[in-house]
């Protein structure tokens, strides 16, 4: 019985930071700045985002629209012409996933949906001064269907 416990618990730790995962750099670097941006409707909320410049940040993004397929692609070029700076893989909602953004240096950028080009945003990356730059914004949960 004993041997079953610790397998169970030895399991259930396994998921747990499978779930939360950790630090893959090594040496151990902070934690990135997390900005959150969440598509529904066929529109992003909220349009307007600031992020850090010059590091790295995670993009969570919750696509809430059932069935329906977004993604994030980030430009430096209002027109969204050439090749992007970013582009996030396509997510079908309802369903949230972590975007891997590499550092952006201070100035203004745009954002828009690959497959709906009407979905844009404008995003300002500004020197971070050590502390979180992203407002935080709650997006309301919504249960898989």
């Amino acid at each position: 019985m004993l041997g079953v416990t610790a397998g169970v618990a030895m399991l259930a730790g396994g998921v747990a930071l499978a779930v939360v995962g950790g630090n893959e750099e090594e040496g151990g670097g902070g934690e990135k700045p997390v900005v959150t941006l969440a598509a529904a409707n066929i529109a992003f909320e909220p349009t307007s985002l600031t992020v850090p410049a010059g590091e790295a940040f995670t993009l969570q993004f919750h696509n809430q629209d059932a069935n329906t397929q977004h993604n994030v692609q980030i430009f430096d070029d209002p027109k969204f012409a050439g090749t992007p700076l970013f582009s996030g893989a396509l997510v079908t909602g309802v369903r949230q996933t972590d975007y891997e953004v590499d550092p952006l240096e201070a100035g203004a950028y745009f954002f828009h949906c690959e497959v709906h080009p009407t979905m844009t945003g404008e995003m300002q990356a500004v020197p971070s001064g050590g502390g979180v730059v992203a407002p935080v914004r709650a997006v309301p949960a919504v249960a898989a269907a």
